[in-house]
């Protein structure tokens, strides 16, 4: 079951834009760990497996006292509106994007089960908190081939997945013999997916600069930010709340093409270190593109007047004096 935290906070940040209570709502892949009860509001709940399959499958997983809610609708598809005839006022997704074939072609099909000005609110993990700490963000370049070509490589994925797969994660050593073992590695490029991969790892450093923002520029996801909660120190995951209707945004060259750091190694002092520095970078990054901007440079005459009123010892004119610095 998710820390008490987490769920709290997924909630606040959800009821922050939704009135649950007054809306009608769909929670895709909700397990034992929904959003929304049934008791709070008029929510339906959407997996890739039926209820029984849930209990069976996750048994060894549940904690006494969980339950799994039922499942409303069964679909073994991306694509859920081919398969759903409702619309809803928002739409849940937690840990779900990053399992998907195709994240942009995913995204827009949220919004066909939207009414108009729905919200759908995604929960997306935090890969310097799981066992994708060692591999690399998936690029912009990715998710846009994955586009063109209309589904994922999941071969590539596949071989990434294994050989990145942080093994201490599960309590295991880390066996370099059995990492590089090309017959294995050969074994995983052959076999088909499952719904349990990550085909896309992401981070809360990166994600809204590097991947939605863009999206939104190239007019590929039509939809506005009204929210994005980075990832606390340990928690593991970061929300993103959208808003049916396309954003104009304009992208920052220091927030996409400047290098970002990323987390490795084991998450403690050391990890909230170097969060620290990345989001360090992010400000600076805001206060450059701040200053070349025309509305700072016409400001530029006023910041001086009120440098020169804070200097030490500056005396204020009195009425019908002249200021020593007029």
């Amino acid at each position: 079951m998710l820390p008490p935290m987490t769920l709290k906070d997924r909630r606040e940040c959800l009821f922050r834009h939704v009135d649950v209570r007054n809306s009608t709502g769909l929670e895709i892949g909700a397990f034992f760990n929904p959003t929304v009860t049934k008791d709070e509001g008029r929510i339906e709940y959407l997996d890739h497996n039926s209820t029984e399959e849930l209990r069976v499958d996750l048994a060894a997983h549940v904690p006494p006292g969980a339950t799994v809610p039922a499942v409303d609708h069964v679909v073994k598809s991306d694509e859920y509106y081919r398969f759903v005839d409702r619309r809803y006022d928002y739409v849940i997704a937690n840990h779900v994007i990053e399992h998907v074939d195709n994240v942009v072609r995913w995204l827009v099909d949220l919004g066909k089960l939207l009414r108009p000005g729905g919200v759908i609110f995604l929960t997306v993990p935090d890969k310097k908190y799981n066992f994708d700490r060692y591999r690399a963000d998936t690029q912009l370049s990715h998710l846009l081939a994955d586009h063109f070509r209309g589904h994922c490589d999941h071969r590539e994925r596949g071989v990434d997945l294994v050989l990145y797969y942080d093994t201490a994660y599960t309590g295991q050593p880390l066996d370099v013999k059995q990492k590089f073992d090309v017959e294995h590695l050969r074994r995983v490029y052959d076999e088909d997916t499952h719904p349990g991969r990550h085909n896309h790892v992401f981070q809360s450093e990166t994600f809204v600069d590097r991947v939605l923002r863009p999206l939104q520029y190239m007019q590929l996801l039509p939809y506005t930010l009204l929210e994005f909660q980075p990832a606390p120190i340990h928690q593991g995951e970061f929300y993103v709340v959208l808003r049916q209707g396309a954003e104009q945004v304009e992208i920052a060259p220091e927030s996409f093409w400047q290098p970002i750091d990323t987390v490795h190694g084991p998450v403690g002092v050391e990890g909230a270190v170097d969060g620290d520095r990345v989001m360090v970078q992010r400000l600076q990054a805001e206060i450059r593109s701040l200053r070349q901007s025309l509305s700072w440079r016409a400001l530029q005459p006023v910041r001086t007047l009120l440098d020169r009123l804070r200097r030490p010892g500056a005396k204020r004119a009195a009425p019908g004096e002249r200021s020593q610095d007029a």
